[in-house]
């Protein structure tokens, strides 16, 4: 690689993530919800606890009296440090923190500059944490978006040349209020993309229909990426739901991440590109995030041959479904992931993209790069860099130079 060639290269996570700071809501949201905002107190032993009407009383994956703390640890195996989420009482888990006491680097918008740089990362673009879980109330909902979103774009300031967001979406109830906010959203903040569960908000719902045309139009105009990111615990109408992996158990713990995020990523990309979303609107783009990518050769592939012998009962679908795919979306690869080389090999460098999932207990930190150069071994050089960040630069329609 020529050093110009290596100036010009960008290395963008194309799925970061927050943690949103206990007044990111309160301090942001609204009068009418001022009183009922979620909001972190501490109770007379000390510890925190989540008050108002928040995210955690609809979704039992976090219930009122279990805030998410993440702490750094180093995993003696791997040598890495590991954002890892401790659920143990705080007198049993003594690295345990109070919500409201998180590691800056966690929390802090200027110190996760610090692990750009730390990582080799030119910029990432940013999802949620807890805003990942849905509101069953529209407006409500809807308040608690526009809140976060405002607090976002405070957030990027720190250095809006390497930090982006996405816009909160999450779930569709209502498709002009939704238009409205990614509008308020794209021209207040400039955020490069919208943020939509991989679920439904309710059991009617279907991604083909076209009472979601005018949002899909809207993306189109403003010409903003959709990334659909998954939350595996919550009960949106989706495989947890479904499946009933929801519970308390611990088996019903562990099948979530690996299953949940993948079956309800099918379904939404199948959803798009049979149902003629893509047909209909041929320049969206569709980012498939944190789910894996070694499903999609097989799943692309069973499409296709259903397509050749049934696509007449489908005249919303005009061409193969991989051909939509090539198209229209982008897949993210965790940075170790194993069929990473395979994909792009057989379907083409140009539509994978990586993401940390920092700060999540899940990621591995640090040396992200460092373990995607060693998946990306072996690959040509042009298929690298487009995997590393011109795809990701691609698919938000970032400026490469800034």
């Amino acid at each position: 690689m020529t050093t110009e060639t290596r100036i010009k290269t960008k290395i963008v996570d194309a799925d970061g993530h927050y943690l949103e700071p206990p007044y990111a809501i309160p301090d942001y949201i609204e009068p009418k919800y001022k009183d009922v905002a979620p909001r972190i107190v501490r109770n007379a032993d000390g510890v925190d606890e989540w008050a108002g009407k928040h995210w955690s009383s609809y979704n039992q994956q976090m219930g009122a009296g279990n805030v998410s703390n993440f702490v750094f640890k180093r995993d003696s195996d791997s040598g890495h440090l590991l954002a890892a989420q401790e659920r143990e009482e705080a007198n049993k888990a003594p690295m345990m923190r109070n919500y409201a006491d998180q590691d800056a680097r966690i929390m802090g918008s200027e110190e996760r500059v610090d692990i750009l740089d730390e990582e080799g990362i030119d910029l990432s673009v940013l999802y949620p944490t807890l805003g990942l879980q849905w509101v069953s109330e529209p407006e409500y909902h809807m308040a608690l978006n526009r809140a976060l979103n405002d607090w976002l774009g405070d957030f990027v300031k720190a250095d809006p040349r390497r930090l982006y967001g996405a816009a909160n979406i999450v779930a569709i109830w209502d498709v002009e209020m939704a238009c409205d906010e990614l509008r308020r959203s794209v021209g207040e903040h400039g955020f490069p993309a919208a943020f939509l569960r991989s679920a439904l908000p309710d059991a009617e719902s279907r991604w083909w229909r076209d009472t979601y045309d005018p949002f899909w139009a809207t993306c189109q105009d403003l010409d903003v990426a959709v990334g659909f990111h998954p939350f595996p615990g919550d009960v949106m109408y989706g495989s947890g739901r479904y499946f009933d992996y929801v519970g308390p158990t611990g088996a019903q713990m562990f099948i979530r991440t690996p299953f949940n995020h993948m079956v309800d990523s099918m379904n939404t990309l199948t959803a798009l590109i049979v149902g003629g979303t893509f047909e209909r609107f041929p320049d969206l783009r569709v980012g498939i995030l944190e789910s894996s990518g070694g499903w999609l050769l097989t799943l692309l592939e069973r499409l296709d041959n259903r397509f050749d012998h049934l696509g007449q009962i489908v005249p919303e679908m005009q061409m193969a479904p991989s051909d939509y795919f090539r198209r229209n979306c982008w897949i993210s690869f965790d940075p170790e992931e194993a069929p990473l080389a395979l994909t792009a090999d057989i379907l083409g460098a140009d539509r994978i993209i990586w993401g940390s999932d920092y700060p999540h207990p899940d990621a591995f930190y640090p040396n992200f790069v460092e373990m995607l150069n060693e998946n990306l071994a072996g690959m040509s050089t042009e298929d690298q860099d487009r995997i590393r960040g011109r795809n990701a630069l691609d698919f938000y329609k970032l400026p490469e130079e800034r």
